[in-house]
């Protein structure tokens, strides 16, 4: 019951389940915070579901959910969204995630030089802090770096100078923005939409042994 997820839940998943021809039964929702499932699981196995697509913000406790299907030995396949492929709770949930499918922010295996290096880069900095929880991953990391980049690429492109006033820059920027068509970053081609709304390819990924592996 975030709002992020409820539109997936009321929104995406329908829409985008149906065209690809699968039958949807129904959907339960739960509270963010929820630490007993065992209701709630319950009601998902009376439904005899051939595939369950679970969508929740860290809050909603996905290991305690995963843990809870097999408790309960519910073997239907899992689809869940990309909102906790970033932190620790594949780790966290071992086995108990195994096999679940969702997508990433960023393709971990990709062959991009130049991705390759912003990864050791990363993942160098990353075990060498302290303060960083470990294992660590890289997830959307890689989209902020391509965020500050594609700024950086907009005022060379507008020949924004520290002479030009800040309206102005603010206004390039947003106009740089709002027109951006294949721009190559380590997240893959990114394109603005007229929405507003910013697009990349889709990396598959599925829980193997308390990670996430790309699925080619």
């Amino acid at each position: 019951k975030e709002s992020v997820t409820e539109t997936m839940v009321k929104e995406v998943w329908p829409k985008y389940l149906k065209d690809a021809g699968y039958e949807i039964q129904g959907s339960i929702g739960f509270d963010s915070g929820t630490t007993d499932f065992s209701a709630i699981v319950t009601k998902i196995k009376d439904a005899k579901p051939e595939a369950i697509a679970f969508s929740a913000t860290p809050k909603g406790n996905p290991v305690g959910f995963a843990k809870e299907l097999v408790t309960q030995q519910v073997k239907a396949p899992v689809l869940t969204s990309v909102h906790f492929v970033p932190g620790l709770f594949v780790y966290q949930a071992g086995k108990d995630m195994e096999g679940w499918l969702s997508t990433s922010f960023f393709n971990m295996a990709t062959t991009d030089p130049r991705a390759q290096d912003f990864i050791k880069r990363w993942q160098r900095k990353a075990d060498a802090n302290p303060d960083i929880t470990k294992p660590a991953r890289l997830t959307l990391e890689a989209n902020a770096y391509d965020v500050v980049m594609i700024v950086a690429f907009l005022m060379r492109k507008a020949n924004i100078s520290p002479e030009t006033t800040l309206q102005e820059a603010r206004t390039k920027i947003r106009d740089g923005f709002q027109n951006l068509k294949d721009y190559k970053g380590i997240s893959g081609t990114i394109n603005m939409q007229p929405s507003g709304d910013a697009t990349w390819p889709a990396t598959v990924v599925i829980s193997r042994n308390g990670s996430w592996e790309v699925v080619n």
